[in-house]
């Protein structure tokens, strides 16, 4: 047991997010305010109560639009990592290649809603299973905008050397699932909850969100 306990504070695992000011279904909805407070940032502090995250980074393109995000980001002192605009998975690569970690946790930034504890649940579930990528979106039992894929370091480093197709580098991990070299797993729910839609793409998906922690405020995480 102790030796196990030495390994696993070995093994580091990081979340990337990944963000960007220009969407064109709803431009900087990221810094949009809920309750006071960036969707971002509420974002990454409920991210933050993971007790299995070792850091967490935000990987935005390196376009000027993306300035007042870097700043107010790097301002509440998280990491922050810029590159390439449409090569995401590059992105992931050159931001995970500076911290060096084991595993990394995939998070995108219309996901507010995030739950942390079920975060840890899916990288307990990863270590368990010892599989190369482990997520709880294929299939979905949980509503869109938990979602949540962790992979090897190794696995995300072996996707960026052999892969160069535009769908596989703006999706990041299309590679890692679906080449065949990797062993995947799945996180499941008892019941599909998957009909749910609890991640901001629209306007109208920011609404929703906006009365959901406007209900429960203060308590945003």
């Amino acid at each position: 047991d102790i030796l196990n306990n030495k390994l696993n504070r070995l093994m580091t695992t990081i979340a990337i997010i990944q963000a960007r000011m220009g969407s064109s279904r709803l431009p900087g909805k990221v810094m949009k305010e809920i309750c006071g407070k960036p969707m971002i940032e509420i974002l990454l502090e409920r991210l933050s109560l993971s007790k299995k995250l070792d850091e967490i980074v935000l990987a935005v393109s390196d376009q000027p639009e993306n300035k007042l995000l870097v700043d107010y980001v790097s301002r509440l002192g998280f990491k922050v990592f810029q590159g390439s605009e449409e090569n995401v998975l590059e992105r992931y690569f050159k931001a995970a290649l500076a911290l060096k970690p084991n595993n990394v946790v995939r998070i995108t930034a219309d996901c507010p809603l995030i739950d942390p504890f079920l975060v840890d649940l899916i990288i307990e579930d990863f270590q368990k299973k010892n599989v190369d990528y482990l997520s709880n979106i294929y299939p979905r039992s949980f509503p869109k905008g938990l979602d949540t894929e962790i992979f090897s370091f190794q696995a995300l480093k072996k996707a960026f050397n052999e892969t160069s197709s535009p769908h596989n580098c703006e999706h990041v991990t299309p590679y890692i699932r679906e080449s065949g070299k990797f062993k995947v797993g799945n996180y499941s729910y008892e019941k599909d909850w998957s009909r749910l839609r609890w991640t901001v793409d629209w306007l109208e998906d920011f609404q929703l969100i906006k009365k959901i922690f406007e209900f429960f405020t203060p308590n945003l995480i």
